[in-house]
């Protein structure tokens, strides 16, 4: 009734009523009369047409809500701010720090997850600049939108940005010249071309200033990219940030203590260490929820990861618990990243992803490369299960069109990507006849090439080249010569069971259950061709592994009666014998040798127990196997 009441007053009033009334009020918060908060002085102010008073209420209420954890009501406070300052005459008669006020709504933004818009506002801030501007003013704007730049990827070059603030600071030592040394340091360290060196002295005259001026978050923030500069070395920098997220959670640094906490759950992912990486995670998401930082940077890239730990590790309950959690303020950016999570867990199970769900994952590549580096993989797979070769061409493609300009032409992720796309290639390669097999084979070569060469490069940066990555690497090598094996290339049968079987180690060092189970399948589909019986208990204990997991794509594994695995070439070879083709003719229609072909038809017989020929192709009727 109260609520009603007032509301019927305040309509009752006059215009001049309400304006001296709200006047009044205005003056008693401002003298102390009446307790109240800034965003309560910032609405009297503006309904008084005190504007003057208005903006500097808004700007401190926004102030207020940003230590408080509250980003979003920090946005609402900066933007009424700038809406005055917008007005060049009262802008000019204010005494509030109008570039102060750019930044600060920048880092709210941020803070509440809109990186789209931040980086938006920051460049249509530079791009609106009056002439007038001074050298420092303008390199604090660079500042700013540099910071915004170094968390998405996009045209803006954060490095072009933090060397013209640089050049414009000169060397007096002011907080914006600090940030713009840690802005470098980070930049140099961690692009293509990296330049540790560099980076490290960057850092270390950050980290100078930072004390010198005495900003401890900024310090935090510094002592956790000198900790990742450190891991190029080998070192184990678990300690070190553990350290520095404690430093900076006392410091009150929350960003600083949150990217602490998620570069330690990474660094232990990357590692295989799990459960040590779900702990970092874990208490990251925790600390994002208390700060209030649940979608900014770092507090989101703790929930994802965690998310990807589940999936990873085989915990496939947890992580759709995960995905089932609220998602009230999430942008556009984080909902398209927590259905590339998704699609993971769709594709992983062999079902087929809903349009809205496939679409979600792909919105947002261009400004998180890291969306497109977790979807991307799975629609190729999707493709190379239906056999839509010229998708799993198109995807690599759209997807090297994303990341490259992002990340470089060799970025590490290159071999994941090219691993799942030659596998995906892979299917139905043996089915083929000779000139589309031989095309099919260079697109993979083409494929696979580059990948080795950021395979290489990536072994000099310790950084970024622990198991996981030697878990693709060798993925790789033993994909692109099953191809070969499948395509008809001669090769030695030897050299293949060696990389498979260092394939499955790969992914048992870094333990991806699934990616080990499809290890484990592959080998053992090539064993059983090669007449290798432990062929056998491997696809069993990969089925095994599929149940459990509900992977269907799995669990059925390749065409089979009982225990014994047709490979794809053998089904091949199956209905010319059950057409009553002779070896020479089997030889001759699918170009490989006569021998081959007699190599092939003894295996057949073998593991369909078969005495002859015609048995043969009368099991194979009996169990379906020359349809489609």
């Amino acid at each position: 009734r109260h609520a009603l009441l007032a509301e019927a007053v305040y309509d009752d009033l006059l215009p001049g009523e309400r304006r001296r009334l709200h006047h009044k009020l205005m003056q008693a918060l401002i003298d102390g009369g009446v307790q109240g908060t800034a965003a309560e002085l910032a609405r009297h102010a503006r309904a008084a047409g005190d504007l003057l008073a208005a903006v500097e209420a808004s700007k401190r209420a926004g102030d207020d809500a940003m230590a408080i954890g509250g980003p979003t009501e920090a946005v609402r406070n900066y933007e009424a701010a700038l809406e005055i300052l917008a007005d060049a005459e009262l802008r000019a008669r204010s005494d509030v720090d109008a570039v102060e006020v750019v930044t600060s709504y920048s880092a709210a933004l941020v803070a509440a997850g809109d990186l789209d818009k931040a980086l938006r506002f920051g460049n249509e801030v530079l791009n609106s600049m009056p002439a007038t501007i001074t050298d420092f003013n303008k390199a604090r704007l660079l500042v700013s939108l540099a910071g915004t730049a170094l968390l998405v990827d996009s045209e803006t070059d954060p490095l072009a940005l933090t060397r013209e603030a640089l050049d414009l600071l000169g060397d007096e030592p002011t907080p914006t010249r600090a940030r713009a040394l840690h802005w470098l340091a980070r930049v140099l360290g961690f692009a293509e071309h990296n330049q540790i060196a560099q980076a490290q002295d960057a850092a270390v005259e950050a980290l100078g200033l930072a004390e010198q001026l005495n900003l401890p978050r900024l310090a935090s923030d510094i002592h956790t990219t000198l900790a990742g500069l450190e891991q190029n070395e080998g070192d184990d920098i678990d300690p070190t940030l553990v350290r520095a997220a404690a430093a900076a959670a006392k410091a009150g640094a929350a960003t600083a203590e949150l990217r602490a906490l998620t570069i330690l759950g990474r660094v232990r992912m990357e590692r295989g260490e799990f459960a040590a990486a779900e702990e970092a995670f874990d208490h990251a998401v925790r600390r994002a929820i208390a700060t209030g930082r649940t979608w900014a940077p770092y507090g989101f890239d703790a929930r994802f990861h965690r998310i990807q730990v589940a999936f990873v590790s085989g915990d496939w309950a947890k992580a759709d618990e995960l995905l089932a959690q609220p998602r009230v303020g999430a942008q556009t950016l984080q909902l398209s990243m927590l259905a590339a999570a998704e699609l993971q867990l769709v594709v992983g199970r062999g079902a087929e992803p809903s349009a809205s769900l496939a679409a979600s994952a792909r919105e947002r590549w261009q400004l998180d490369g890291m969306c497109a580096m977790t979807a991307a993989p799975e629609f190729i797979t999707l493709a190379g299960r239906a056999g839509r070769m010229d998708e799993v061409e198109s995807t690599y493609s759209e997807t090297l069109g994303v990341l490259e300009p992002a990340w470089g032409r060799l970025f590490a992720g290159r071999v994941r990507l090219a691993a799942v796309t030659v596998t995906a290639l892979s299917t139905g390669l043996d089915l083929l006849g000779a000139p589309q097999r031989a095309a099919r084979l260079a697109l993979i070569q083409e494929v696979a090439e580059p990948a080795f060469e950021a395979a290489a490069r990536a072994h000099d940066l310790l950084w970024a080249w622990g198991p996981e990555g030697i878990a693709w690497e060798r993925r790789l090598k033993f994909e692109v010569a099953r191809c070969k094996w499948l395509g008809g290339e001669p090769g030695d049968p030897v050299d293949l069971e060696r990389l498979g079987r260092q394939d499955v180690e790969g992914f048992t060092a870094w333990p991806h259950v699934l990616e080990g189970a499809a290890s484990r399948l592959r080998l053992g589909e090539v064993l059983v061709s090669l007449g290798v019986q432990e062929g056998k208990d491997l696809i069993a204990q990969a089925r095994e592994t599929g149940e459990r997991l509900a992977a269907r794509w799995l669990s059925a594994g390749p065409v089979r009666r009982d225990e014994l695995v047709l490979t794809r070439r053998e089904l091949e070879v199956l209905r010319l014998v059950a057409a009553g083709r002779s070896n020479g003719e089997i030889a001759k229609q699918l170009f490989i040798a006569t021998k081959t072909a007699s190599v092939h038809v003894s295996n057949i017989l073998a593991k369909l127990g078969a005495a002859g020929r015609t048995e043969a192709a009368a099991i194979a009727r009996e169990q379906g196997l020359l349809g489609g």
